[in-house]
């Protein structure tokens, strides 16, 4: 009788075969995704990325990955590419100044170049709170294109819907096809600020006057027995600015930097220190309130501090902090003593340059639309002057109302 194997016995060397079978392919597998992972990367590091815009509404817009067309390496197709670019930026400041919120952006077409230096026009809806008019996000659009060369060639509004439609174009080429929808649903965002210019009495008598005459409510800052604060604050009074008394106080740098023969002292008396606040706050009687004049040390002295403001309760008038978060103790000793405090967010105008001091500015802007409010200080000096005439209408634009210092204080309980 022949010898025959069972069933199990046959299978068992054909179920030893199937790991080592499959495996092929796996591996044939492995190898083509890391092929085509390997181009990938090749491929977006090589490429020319262009501009996303949903990087706008940064002062530096950022770079991000979009869909990505490569472009030529030629100096036309480098000017192209920033030509575009400048546009691009033009426009992020625009919206962003009208408040547009990036996610409700949509890009129904990308920007894209061609093979003959021309190019595919961005096409993008785009949505603004109904607080805008159509006519308002018009003449931003269209000031700020043409700082980077281009123009509004066409726009057309439907007030029924909501709608308005813009062509940009630069050298007789479209570069975007913008539609802006105003949206009830969206609030727009506001915010007071403060702007306080210290020691003007002592100003240039033409920037004083144009600070004087410059259409938005400001908060002139007057130094004790310097210039003429009399002069000063009636001129200011009647044209609706705060006033602040400025007490000379001694700083860490002294006697180096000197705050004048008439200040508060470490090293005098508290019945002198006393009297010196008293006849600073007497020289400006129209003022609501009072801030130092220099005086580092006096503020990150507790009690050198406290005397001050017992001093300034006495009057009924708020105090303004220039130190507050950076070793002034002012906002805990008011708080004790129910004295009115503010907190100035910062000088800006510490750099003495017109697009540092309008960077600032703009920071500052962002700062009282998240927080509701902010004050700000800056000198009476041209370049401060010049950014703030050129400036506080966009910032308006943007949601900022600018308003005097003495309407952010409501008497203590």
């Amino acid at each position: 009788m022949r010898f025959r194997k069972s069933r199990a016995d046959r299978q068992e060397p054909e179920r030893k075969s199937l790991p080592y079978d499959s495996l092929l392919p796996r591996i044939a597998l492995l190898l083509a995704s890391a092929s085509v992972a390997g181009w990938g990367v090749w491929y977006f590091m090589t490429a020319n990325e262009p501009l996303n815009f949903t990087g706008w509404f940064s002062e530096e817009p950022s770079q991000v990955e979009t869909i990505v067309y490569e472009l030529p390496k030629t100096a036309e197709a480098k000017t192209l590419q920033e030509t575009y670019q400048s546009i691009e930026f033009a426009i992020a400041q625009a919206l962003n100044n009208l408040q547009a919120d990036p996610a409700r952006i949509k890009e129904r077409q990308p920007w894209r170049p061609l093979s003959d230096s021309t190019w595919q026009p961005a096409q993008r809806t785009l949505r603004v709170s109904s607080a805008y008019s159509l006519s308002q996000c018009n003449h931003e659009i269209a000031r700020n294109v043409r700082r980077a060369g281009a123009e509004v060639i066409a726009a057309t509004e439907n007030s029924r819907t909501r709608e308005l439609s813009l062509l940009i174009a630069f050298g007789g080429q479209v570069t975007h096809d913008l539609t802006i929808i105003r949206d009830p649903d969206i609030v727009k965002k506001t915010g007071k600020m403060v702007v306080v210019l210290e020691d003007i009495g002592t100003a240039v008598p033409e920037v004083a006057r144009g600070f004087l005459t410059i259409g938005r409510p400001l908060t002139f800052g007057l130094v004790s027995w310097k210039g003429q604060p009399g002069e000063m604050a009636r001129e200011a009074r009647e044209k609706k600015h705060g006033l602040v008394a400025q007490i000379p106080m001694e700083p860490y740098e002294y006697p180096g930097v000197s705050p004048g023969r008439r200040a508060v002292l470490v090293e005098q008396s508290d019945p002198q220190n006393r009297q010196v606040v008293r006849d600073a706050l007497a020289a400006v009687p129209e003022a609501g309130g009072a801030m130092a004049y220099l005086g580092s040390r006096i503020l990150g002295d507790s009690r050198m501090l406290t005397l001050v403001l017992e001093e300034v309760k006495t009057r009924n008038l708020y105090f303004l902090d220039a130190l507050a978060g950076r070793g002034s103790a002012g906002a805990s000793i008011a708080g004790r003593l129910q004295v009115r405090h503010a907190a100035i967010w910062g000088a800006i105008d510490a750099v003495d340059n017109q697009e540092r001091i309008a960077a600032m500015l703009d920071m500052a802007s962002y700062e009282a639309l998240d927080r509701g409010q902010v004050v700000v200080s800056g000198r009476a000096r041209p370049n401060t002057l010049a950014v703030l005439k050129s400036r506080l209408e966009r910032l308006e634009l943007r949601g900022i109302r600018f308003v005097p210092v003495d309407s952010l204080f409501h008497s203590p309980k």
